[in-house]
């Protein structure tokens, strides 16, 4: 009986300290690099559509945000934390110095090639088709 409960004891702690080099690894992922300008999979029909400029989007381990646009050098700041480590982030929204809109993002997928996510505004209900579906590759310039 002790050794099936010294066994059990440590297959658990290994689950959890696999579990949060897993929400370390998420984390790193995301943070470790720019994001260029996304492709978009979906698009809630009468919304604004992506320009042409180039853009970054930039999420930092200490919770920042920043999305820049080459063209016109605005920049969109803010903070975000995780809902649901390497599942769901909840993004506060700043334009100078006063905050916007909130966004639930999913993330879908998220590699050192892709962070694939659903995007929407927060207090707009799951099931509607107001979402935006988004492909992020990393910046290359």
């Amino acid at each position: 009986m002790k050794i099936g409960l010294f066994v059990f004891l440590g297959l658990f702690s290994i689950l959890i300290s696999c579990d949060k080099d897993n929400d370390a690894n998420e984390n790193q992922l995301l943070t470790s690099r720019a994001w260029g300008k996304p492709e978009i999979v979906h698009n809630p029909s009468g919304y604004y559509t992506l320009t042409t400029c180039g853009e970054s989007y930039t999420f930092t381990s200490d919770g920042q945000y920043k999305r820049t646009n080459d063209c016109n050098s605005i920049v969109i700041k803010g903070t975000w934390t995780w809902n649901k480590i390497g599942k769901e982030i909840k993004l506060k929204t700043i334009y100078n110095d006063i905050p916007q809109k909130t966004y639930i993002i999913t993330i879908l997928e998220l590699s050192n090639l892709i962070l694939y996510t659903k995007e929407r505004e927060e207090d707009e209900p799951v099931e509607t088709n107001k979402y935006w579906e988004l492909k992020y590759r990393p910046r290359t310039n």
